[in-house]
Order: structure tokens, then C-alpha cells, then sequence
């Protein structure tokens, strides 16, 4: 039988400091550019495109004032 696949790890103080400061994130509406644009930036960074991931996510951070996007680039 194949191994179960393990869960990816959870970074606890990333999910605390969203959770203490949930009330100073934007308040944007997901639109289907804004989906594309997370998931290009995601994939760019799974496959190791990391120039183009890094540069999705500061777009991204720049035009909703997500500071999560900052962090993720």
C-alpha cells in the first residue's frame, strides 16, 4: 500500500497573527482576476519560478493592501 500523504506543516504564529489582527486585513472582494492572479503566482512558486512568483505576490500585495501577499513573496 502507498504511504498516506503527510499534510503540509502549519505555521502557528502566521495563523496567530492573522487571527490578533484579522480586523487590519482589506476587505476584497475575490474576483475571478484576483483567483487567477493568486493561483498563477502559487503554481509560479511550486514550480520554482520564483522571480515570477515573487513578483505576482507583490502585485498583488500592492493593488489589495494584503500585507499576507508581502509576506508570501
Amino acid at each position: 500500500m502507498p504511504a498516506a500523504a503527510q499534510a503540509p506543516e502549519i505555521d502557528s504564529d502566521a495563523i496567530e497573527y492573522i487571527h490578533l489582527h484579522a480586523s487590519e486585513l482589506p476587505s476584497v472582494n475575490l474576483s475571478s482576476d484576483l483567483l487567477y492572479r493568486i493561483l498563477a503566482a502559487e503554481i509560479a512558486a511550486q514550480r520554482g519560478q520564483l522571480d515570477v512568483a515573487s513578483h505576482g505576490f507583490l502585485a498583488l500585495a500592492r493593488d489589495t493592501s494584503d500585507p499576507r501577499f508581502a509576506r508570501m513573496a
